[in-house]
């Protein structure tokens, strides 16, 4: 499964950038949601599987 990891410094437009270079609504993981972060650290797979809550860039 293709995964995109989109990195930089905090409020440079990372997530405005995303959302106007993907059509369609793709799913969107942040890693400065702790929990997420946590699901990151522990279980990545089950992270970018999608059996972790996410949201939705539409």
């Amino acid at each position: 499964m293709p995964v995109v990891v989109l990195t930089g410094t905090r409020q440079t437009g990372k997530g405005t950038l995303a959302e106007h270079l993907v059509p369609e609504p793709r799913r969107y993981h942040t890693l400065d949601d702790l929990d997420v972060l946590d699901v990151a650290r522990r279980d990545p797979e089950a992270l970018v599987s999608g059996s972790q809550p996410n949201r939705s860039i539409t």
